[in-house]
């Protein structure tokens, strides 16, 4: 889960904007600042590390380029660098026609079992799995984002250029979807 970012961070943020919007050297801030966190979320969707380290050059470049374009709305850029990451991702898999990554391991940690309200849940890992598969790629982020990294829908539509209201409204719409997919399995 992103950390809450305390409003002298978000003051010094739009200082380092400014600086980096003057001077494009000053963008080393935000890339040693938040290199990590955002290598972090595109490896996790990934099954190659070099291409998440590509992806997340790819990111800072696109970010970089287009730093004079941002507007500061007293909420952390960091939030923008993940959007910015998340279309760089799903372009990745656009483009290489490769199947997205899914780590049921993680899933089976979270509440995605609560939700789907299954009680043989590991005797039906396998199931989900080809559940997931048949979700849109917008539907597998939100479970993705939600319950495999634990962020919250505010974060996610931020993430997603949606609001808070509508991610929570999206989210819990594929969780109905995956649990009907359930059922129908179960009742054949």
């Amino acid at each position: 889960m992103i950390n809450k970012i305390s409003k002298t961070n978000i003051e010094q943020e739009t200082i380092q904007l400014k600086m980096a919007q003057l001077n494009p050297l000053h963008f080393e801030y935000f890339y040693n600042l938040y290199y990590e966190k955002i290598f972090r979320f595109i490896y996790q969707r990934m099954d190659a590390k070099n291409d998440a380290i590509d992806l997340t050059q790819q990111t800072f470049i696109k970010a970089l380029k287009n730093i004079n374009k941002y507007e500061h709305r007293g909420k952390s850029i960091i939030n923008w660098f993940y959007r910015i990451a998340f279309n760089e991702v799903n372009q990745f898999y656009r483009t290489k026609h490769k199947n997205r990554v899914i780590n049921i391991t993680t899933l089976i940690e979270n509440t995605l079992i609560v939700e789907l309200e299954t009680d043989d849940f590991l005797l039906r890992k396998e199931e989900l799995t080809e559940h997931l598969k048949k979700l849109t790629t917008e539907e597998f982020s939100l479970i993705e984002m939600r319950f495999f990294e634990d962020k919250s829908f505010k974060i996610i539509g931020a993430i997603l250029s949606i609001t808070e209201n509508n991610a929570k409204v999206k989210t819990y719409r594929t969780i109905s979807k995956l649990r009907t997919l359930f059922t129908k399995n179960a009742t054949s």
